[in-house]
């Protein structure tokens, strides 16, 4: 049986190669662009044309929502009138410390960030953020047990 899966799994050369690796090189001008729209924001769908970003700062790669701000790092945009403006200003300065505290003490930063914001969805839907979950370490547990005397 398992010769027979084997040869059920295509290899690289029959389904085209990754072109990740290509592109992500040439994010890094560690290569060419492996093809002309790799490097390119997609279109807005409404074709309004992005004003240029402000003193020639970072551009949103994409179309924002219509609720959206900007920082010197992310575009946090949502688009539920439940969630309020202070509430994403809260969140986007929450993220400029974390950006602080990773990024300027020499965390590399991800892959575009010198040109491009980086997006932040919030969405009320979720109950927390995608894999978070409560922390089961000793340190925790005696943090919580020290915090509730």
């Amino acid at each position: 049986m398992l010769p027979l899966l084997v040869a059920l799994i295509p290899t690289a050369s029959a389904v085209g190669d990754c072109g990740t690796p290509a592109v992500l090189a040439a994010l890094h001008d560690a290569g060419p662009v492996p093809f002309a729209h790799a490097l390119t924001a997609p279109a807005r769908l409404d074709g309004v044309a992005l004003p240029p970003p402000p003193g020639g700062g970072k551009s949103i790669y994409g179309s924002p929502y219509s609720m959206h701000i900007e920082t010197d790092n992310f575009t946090v945009n949502w688009w539920d009138s439940s969630i309020h403006r202070a509430d994403a200003e809260a969140a986007a300065d929450a993220l400029e410390v974390a950006w602080n505290s990773y990024v300027d003490q020499g965390w590399v930063a991800p892959v575009s960030s010198d040109r491009y914001l980086l997006w932040v969805l919030l969405d009320p839907g979720w109950a927390a953020p995608p894999g978070t979950r409560p922390s089961t370490s000793p340190t925790s547990s005696a943090r919580a047990t020290r915090s509730s005397t």
